[in-house]
C-alpha cells in the first residue's frame, strides 16, 4: 500500500470520525455551552492529573467547578471523541450520589474541551477523610453513598460500568453526601469493547483492578464490585490497596497470584469489614456478588454498629440522669435514615450542636430559675428533626435530668408539671 493510499485512509477515517462527532454533538445540545457564558477563575486549581486540571467557575449566577481536557494538535479529535463519550454517559444519569452533569464546553476547532458540573466544596472523598478525620460510622455512611451511586449505575438498562472507582473519583457535597464522578472511563455494559483495558495504557489505576482485567478481560459491573471494596478499605483505613507493595508493577504480580488489597485480619479487626469485603474480592468474576448483594451486607454491618453504639450511649446516659452536673454528658443523633433505594444511611443532625450548646450554659451558669431553663431546653429541642423516631426517648432523658438538677436546687412543686409539660 503506497503513502498516498494510507493517507488517504486517514484522511477518510478522520472525516468519518467528525461526521459521527458532529451527529453525537447534536444530541447532546441541551447540555452545551459557550464558553462567553463560563468566568474561569485561572488563578484557582481545584485538582490536576492527566486530563488536565480543574478550576473554578461562576456559570449562571452560582461558582462550579470546570474541568478544562489537556489536548495538543495531534490529540483535538481524540480528546473530543473522548469528552463526548463520557458526557453520552454521564448527560443520562440522575440520582443523589451521582455528580450532577451541568454541561459541556467544546469550541467548533476542537481545542478547547471543558466540562461543567456543581463544585464540591469538601473536595474528593480520599482528601475529606484525611483532612476531617470523620467518625467510623461516617466514614462507613461515605462508603455507603458511593455503593448507593453504583448499585444505581449497574441497575440501569444497559448496565453502566463506572471502570475506575476509587475514593480520588469521588466528591464530598455540601450536605456531606458523597457522590460518584469521573465518568470518562465509563461505559454500557452492552459497549464494552472486548480487548482489555491494558491495550488503553493502563488507564486507571492497577491497585483498584480485580484479577480479569489482567487476563484479557473487559471491564464489567463485577470488576466495579471490586473496586468499591478497595474503595471501602481506603476511607476507613486511609492507605492505598496492597500498602505493603511499593511499586505498580509489583501489585500487578501479586494480584495475579491472588493476593488480596487488604488483609483478613486486619478487616476483621476493623469493625468486621471482611464480612463485606470478602464478597466483592472473590477472584471468580461469576462467583462476585453483585452491588445490591453488597450494599445489603453492609446495611446490616451499619445497623448492627449503629446498635451497639447506640446502646452504648444511651447506658452513659441513664447513668448521668441522677448526677448534679452535665460536665460528662453525652447526646448523639446519628439517625437511621431511608434512601429512596430503601436503605439506612446516617447523618448527625443540627440537635448535637444544640445539646453541646445546652450543656455549656448549664455547665457554666448556675441557673436557678426552673421556668427559664425548661424554656431553654424547649428551644434547643425544636432543631431536632421532625418526625424523630428516638424523639421521646431522648425528651424523656433530657426531662430526667433537669428534674435531677433542679429538684435539690429548687424543690419546686410545679416541677412535674414543668417537665410534663415540656
Amino acid at each position: 500500500m503506497s503513502f498516498f493510499d494510507t493517507h488517504q485512509m486517514d484522511m477518510d477515517k478522520l472525516n468519518n470520525d467528525c461526521q459521527a462527532l458532529r451527529t453525537a454533538l447534536e444530541a447532546l445540545g441541551a447540555y452545551q455551552l459557550e464558553y462567553s457564558q463560563l468566568e474561569i477563575d485561572m488563578d484557582s486549581l481545584l485538582g490536576r492529573g492527566g486530563f488536565g486540571v480543574v478550576r473554578r467557575a461562576r456559570f449562571d449566577g452560582q461558582i462550579v467547578a470546570v474541568k478544562i481536557l489537556r489536548s495538543d494538535e495531534s490529540s483535538d479529535i481524540r480528546v473530543a471523541k473522548a469528552l463526548v463519550r463520557e458526557m453520552k454517559i454521564w448527560s443520562g444519569l440522575s440520582h443523589e450520589n451521582i455528580l450532577h452533569l451541568i454541561g459541556f464546553h467544546l469550541s467548533q476547532t476542537l481545542d478547547r474541551a471543558i466540562i461543567v458540573c456543581p463544585l464540591a466544596p469538601h473536595g474528593s472523598l480520599k482528601e475529606y477523610v484525611r483532612r476531617e478525620q470523620p467518625e467510623d460510622l461516617s466514614r462507613l455512611r461515605l462508603a455507603l453513598d458511593t455503593l448507593n451511586g453504583l448499585v444505581y449505575l449497574h441497575g440501569l438498562t444497559p448496565p453502566v460500568v463506572h471502570g475506575d472507582v476509587k475514593a480520588a473519583n469521588a466528591l464530598v457535597n455540601q450536605e456531606l453526601r458523597a457522590v460518584l464522578s469521573d465518568f470518562g472511563l465509563a461505559v454500557a455494559a452492552s459497549e464494552v469493547p472486548s480487548g482489555p483495558p491494558t491495550s488503553l495504557g493502563l488507564v486507571g489505576t492497577v491497585r483498584w483492578w480485580s484479577p480479569e482485567l489482567f487476563d484479557d478481560k473487559p471491564r464489567s459491573t463485577a470488576s466495579d464490585v471490586w473496586a468499591w471494596a478497595t474503595l471501602l478499605v481506603e476511607v476507613m483505613r486511609e492507605c492505598v490497596p496492597y500498602p505493603w507493595i511499593k511499586d505498580n508493577i509489583s501489585v500487578i504480580k501479586a494480584i495475579m497470584k491472588g493476593a488480596l488489597p487488604e488483609t483478613k485480619d486486619r478487616l476483621l479487626s476493623l469493625m468486621n469489614l471482611w464480612s463485606v469485603t470478602r464478597l466483592c474480592w472473590e477472584t471468580s468474576q461469576q462467583k462476585r456478588a453483585t452491588g445490591i448483594v453488597v450494599l445489603k451486607e453492609l446495611v446490616t454491618l451499619i445497623k448492627t454498629l449503629q446498635s451497639r453504639s447506640m446502646s452504648e450511649t444511651m447506658t452513659s446516659t441513664t447513668e448521668l440522669t441522677v448526677a448534679t452536673t452535665s460536665e460528662n454528658i453525652v447526646y448523639r443523633d446519628e439517625v437511621p435514615q431511608i434512601t429512596s433505594l430503601g436503605i439506612f444511611s446516617f447523618w448527625t443532625s443540627g440537635a448535637d450542636k444544640a445539646y453541646r450548646h445546652y450543656e455549656r450554659h448549664m455547665k457554666n451558669e448556675n441557673r436557678t430559675d426552673l421556668e427559664a431553663a425548661i424554656a431553654y431546653q424547649r428551644e434547643e429541642l425544636e432543631l431536632r428533626p421532625p418526625g424523630h423516631r428516638e424523639r421521646s426517648g431522648s425528651l424523656h432523658q433530657m426531662a430526667l435530668y433537669i428534674h435531677a438538677r433542679y429538684e435539690t436546687a429548687n424543690n419546686r412543686a410545679d416541677l412535674d408539671a414543668a417537665i410534663a409539660y415540656l
